[in-house]
């Protein structure tokens, strides 16, 4: 991989890169597709990042599926599939250790799973350091890791890499695209559905009425999303910014949310 990147360097190409854990769907697709937009070599990895995950059996259970994924990389075109080898990325992490989380890890996905951001951030940092991106995507869903990545580029890399937040696609039931997903039978999704009706009908009541409402609204959705069988570990009004719950004069406010579903845990967000 070193010297298909040297050699990319040498002859001026600009890389696009898209990070993934495999188990492609068609929200690591449109990311794809966004980085094919760029006269760029496209880079695609695959790589299950064994310390993002808190809940062990989640990372044993997570579906591998690399024939396909090689089959809709051929499809869409992309230069070079990197498949790093488990030891090549986990040995010598030392110096992509980070001492202190920015404080806008501290809410939401940072709150309810211990180490996964710190997992996220060594992994990242080793992967850029490998693959020495011009421009790099990720989706609006992740959007917590989203402002990680972009910390990430400001501090270590001064900026040099442009970071390209794609927009969450979605199913036909309008659940945003989780591998996760898989696990859930068309019932599950139809249920699951709910949630961005849900975080609709908050922005759309915060529109018409202010944010003093949330809280109210917040109630009220968690007691729909539970009648419907879900579990919700958190419903946020917060600064799109650095995600706190500070005034905004320019009401760049999003929704976020996280709830459980049966085993299956589900994420997604909402700009106001």
């Amino acid at each position: 991989m070193a010297e298909y990147i040297t050699n990319l360097k040498k002859q001026k190409c600009k890389i696009s890169y898209v990070p993934t854990m495999g188990d492609l769907h068609d929200g690591h697709i449109s990311l794809i597709q966004s980085a094919k937009k760029e006269k760029s070599k496209t880079i695609v990895s695959i790589f299950v990042n064994p310390l993002q995950f808190n809940d062990k059996s989640d990372y044993e259970n997570y579906p591998v599926t690399t024939e396909k994924d090689l089959e809709k990389l051929i499809v869409n075109n992309v230069d070079c599939l990197f498949l790093p080898a488990k030891n090549n990325i986990l040995d010598n992490l030392e110096e992509y250790k980070i001492n202190k989380l920015p404080d806008f890890l501290n809410c939401l996905c940072g709150k309810f799973r211990p180490n996964h951001f710190e997992g996220v951030y060594s992994i990242v940092r080793k992967l850029f350091d490998l693959v020495n991106p011009d421009y790099v995507y990720f989706g609006e869903k992740d959007y917590q890791q989203a402002l990680l990545i972009k910390h990430i580029i400001k501090n270590s890399y001064n900026n040099k890499i442009n970071l390209i937040i794609c927009e969450t696609i979605r199913d036909e039931f309008g659940l945003a695209m989780s591998s996760r997903n898989n696990r859930l039978s068309n019932q599950q999704k139809k249920i699951a559905s709910n949630i961005i009706k849900e975080l609709m009908k908050i922005r759309t009541k915060i529109h018409n009425e202010g944010v003093s409402l949330f809280n109210d609204l917040r109630k009220e959705a968690i007691k729909v999303l539970e009648e419907f069988g879900m579990r919700v570990e958190y419903l946020e009004l917060l600064t799109s910014e650095k995600l706190d719950k500070s005034e905004d004069k320019n009401n760049n406010y999003m929704i976020f949310i996280a709830v459980y579903l049966s085993d299956v845990r589900l994420i997604d967000n909402l700009k106001i």
